[in-house]
């Protein structure tokens, strides 16, 4: 149940989403909640190097295939470096597929003036900011690179860090309209960092609250 439900029939439907992970990823301790129960599958020959490069496809159907059959009601991804998979794995169910937090780019630029600007928080930064164009034409947005920053965070990193680094930078760039957390372990940091800046905060919960 979304952590927004408030009809007490709610409370009794359970709400399994399926994650993908790159292969030998470390299962979180800090997975997606908020109502939610999680099952991670880690797809087998899928690192963040070859992801556009050599995707393992029967891999990647297999991986839907065992979610499928642990009966979740959609399918979401690790990082946005999993976003060049969003149409391949589409083709491979009829569940909903969201990979990326990313892909409520394409709601929120429009929904704001053409200078301002939100900030990705990401473990994969390096790659991320590398790809961004790709990722970004990816969930159907073009033209919206100059509003959206890629910043690294550690999965590890502490709560008060995260908070500052936004407020920092807060400092320095007044167009700056909130925060997409990319990776999932960054999940546990919406809150803090929703009560603590006064900004929204995007993050896979959010997209999923959009569907449930």
């Amino acid at each position: 149940m979304s952590k927004y439900a408030t009809h007490p029939e709610l409370s009794q439907i359970e709400h399994k989403i399926g994650l993908l992970r790159f292969d030998r990823s470390t299962t979180s301790k800090c997975s997606v909640g908020y109502g939610y129960k999680v099952v991670e599958v880690c797809v087998r020959g899928l690192t963040p190097e070859n992801v556009l490069r050599q995707v393992p496809t029967a891999s990647l159907k297999a991986a839907i295939a065992q979610l499928e059959e642990q009966g979740v009601i959609g399918i979401a991804g690790e990082s946005a470096l999993m976003l060049p998979l969003q149409g391949l794995a589409r083709s491979m169910t009829e569940l909903p597929i969201f990979l990326s937090s990313l892909l409520q780019v394409a709601l929120l630029v429009p929904a704001h003036s053409r200078e301002q600007k939100f900030v990705v928080f990401t473990k994969y930064a390096k790659r991320v900011a590398a790809q961004k164009l790709h990722l970004l034409k990816d969930c159907g947005c073009h033209g919206m690179e100059s509003n959206i920053i890629i910043e690294g965070i550690p999965d590890n990193a502490d709560p008060d860090m995260v908070v500052q680094k936004f407020k920092s930078m807060r400092r320095i760039d007044h167009k700056l309209a909130g925060v997409i957390l990319d990776c999932e372990e960054l999940v546990q940091h919406a809150d803090r960092l929703r009560a603590l800046t006064a900004f929204p905060v995007f993050d896979i919960v959010t997209l999923l609250d959009f569907f449930w």
